[in-house]
């Protein structure tokens, strides 16, 4: 068992771990398995976890979620977790901000749908996207 590293500490330490696989330094700058493009995808979901978890930086993370999509646009998790990032805003908005609701859930929608495109088996992403049609009349029983 480790506690928790605190924020101070931890940020400095992904964004260190995101200069030391920068793509532009070409494959061999990742593992000898992965390519620096995919090791950076990984550490940027991290982060993005991370922030929202620890630091309550939802933009931070949508800002992460989004840079890996730009350069992976099927990459499942951060493509789930973005999925949950505005399913959670959408939840947030109902009965205040109603066109921020609807773009949030439909936004949501279409990242679980990214998220089991790139990976048809993606549990999570499936319940997800079963609740919010059923939520919206769909039989999805």
């Amino acid at each position: 068992y480790s506690p928790a590293v605190a924020p101070e500490t931890a940020i400095p330490l992904y964004l260190r771990a995101l200069a030391l696989c920068d793509p532009e330094d070409g494959p061999e700058a990742g593992s000898g398995f992965l390519s620096a493009t995919t090791v950076r995808a990984h550490v940027r979901c991290c982060f993005g976890n991370f922030l929202v978890a620890r630091v309550g930086n939802a933009a931070g993370a949508e800002e992460a979620f989004r840079g890996v999509l730009d350069d992976e646009p099927l990459h499942a998790t951060a493509a789930f977790n973005l999925g949950v990032l505005l399913e959670r805003r959408a939840r947030a908005a109902r009965g205040t901000d109603g066109p921020a609701y609807e773009r949030d859930r439909k936004g949501a929608a279409a990242m679980y749908r990214r998220a089991l495109k790139a990976e048809p088996h993606h549990m999570s992403a499936l319940v997800n996207l079963a609740a919010l049609l059923q939520e919206d009349g769909w039989d999805v029983a």
